[in-house]
């Protein structure tokens, strides 16, 4: 089952049609490293010499998602993987799979992992329906699913775990992988901690050494980044960390790369959105009865309730509705033709001051079915630090959530 037509849910049940598959996988991404065209995807759909499946009819929906998979991620990765050992490729394949399909990087964050770290780390089929329930009762698309396609959902995530070497063989229960130090290092340097966390090395603390100013707009500068359907990484949201003390300077130095990199060498045009005060524009523009705007209305009952006006600034920072205003500043941008200038980035700040209504890790999820990952690079400015996946907003602030995204690391 694929993503409904017309759907917004990031959510897609397709990675039912395949789990890992790790032969067959292994044969497709060798033949579409040499020639990712047409011709070689209909060899794997027709003839079963390559892809050992009988039906073609489900050699065919297998082919989909191996394909989808393979161009999830750049060659380059392809290129590496083909080197590695078996069990460090069945981990690349879960890698690409949590990247691939947001139900499966939800289970893993949202349920793996707690279960991990519990007295019980046997992962049970019934845990992972009641998982996918609850996202049901948020999702339309996803309520709309069958029993049957549900059933499978949880049962291929289960099969996806074992196959990539997460789930003990004696015992059943969730284990952590054993990665060489050249597997953890790429995984790192490639702004990737997140997934050292998804396969339960909660404890490791690598102290990031952020990106310069310098090495940003160098980064920035570099034709392969600007590249958005091949860039370095499938994934398109970055996570630019400074010191929160150095707030007003950060807001300077934004303007001045925006400047800057629209001159001719470059030829760059990039979009800043300060989220508070887009948030607050947002507001502006929404009537609330006999308030000339929702703005109004919350500037004048802050004092006499608190606490309800809290409330209500929270679900409105975290609306369909405010998500949408940002997609639509965004794709006003980058849908501007014949100017001579190139749109491949998105700056977001302003981070600290929506905090607490709304989270960077709340953004990041939401966001996601308006995300458009082909057209534009969100670059997010974090005033904060990171050890491991371990963000902490101001410096102190722990965020304990994990953030599907690549921080900009120090070269």
């Amino acid at each position: 089952m694929a993503s409904k037509p017309g759907s917004n849910s990031p959510y897609s049940a397709s990675f039912t049609g395949a789990a890992i598959l790790f032969s067959d996988m292994n044969v497709a991404v060798r033949m579409l490293l040499e020639d990712d065209s047409p011709e070689t995807i209909k060899m794997l759909k027709t003839d079963a010499s390559y892809i050992q499946i009988k039906s073609e009819t489900a050699r065919r929906r297998v082919t989909a998602e191996f394909v989808k998979r393979f161009r999830a991620v750049p060659k380059a990765f392809w290129t590496r993987y083909v080197e590695l050992p078996e069990n460090e490729q069945r981990l690349a394949l879960l890698y690409v799979v949590l990247k691939t399909y947001q139900l499966l990087f939800e289970f893993q964050i949202n349920l793996a992992i707690p279960k991990y770290n519990s007295p019980d780390r046997v992962l049970t089929k019934n845990e992972v329906s009641m998982a996918l329930n609850e996202i049901a009762s948020k999702d339309e698309f996803v309520d709309s699913w069958s029993a049957e396609t549900r059933d499978r959902a949880s049962s291929q995530y289960l099969t996806i775990l074992r196959q990539s070497g997460l789930v003990s063989e004696s015992t059943g229960e969730l284990q952590s992988p054993n990665l060489s130090d050249e597997a953890l290092l790429w995984y790192i340097q490639s702004g990737e901690v997140w997934f050292l966390q998804a396969c339960f090395f909660p404890g490791y603390k690598s102290r990031m050494t952020p990106m310069t100013v310098e090495q940003l707009y160098d980064k920035l500068c570099s034709k392969t980044f600007q590249d958005t359907e091949s860039g370095d990484f499938f994934y398109n949201f970055y996570l630019y960390l400074y010191p929160c003390d150095k707030e007003y300077q950060m807001r300077e130095q934004i303007a001045t790369i925006k400047e800057s990199i629209k001159r001719p060498r470059n030829n760059v045009d990039v979009l800043t959105l300060d989220v508070f005060e887009e948030f607050c524009s947002f507001m502006q523009g929404q009537s609330f009865g006999k308030y000339a705007s929702l703005l109004e209305y919350t500037l004048d009952k802050d004092k006499e309730m608190p606490d309800k006006i809290t409330e209500v600034l929270h679900n409105l920072a975290n609306s369909d509705q405010f998500m949408e205003y940002i997609h639509g500043k965004i794709m006003e941008h980058v849908n501007k033709i014949d100017d001579g200038f190139i749109r491949p980035y998105v700056f977001l700040y302003g981070i600290g001051n929506i905090y607490p209504y709304l989270r960077t890790s709340n953004f990041l999820n939401r966001y996601e079915k308006y995300n458009r990952s082909s057209r534009y690079k969100i670059i997010l400015f974090y005033p904060g630090d990171a050890e491991g996946n371990t963000f902490n907003l101001f410096g102190s602030l722990d965020d304990h959530h994990t953030y599907r995204a690549i921080v900009l690391m120090n070269e």
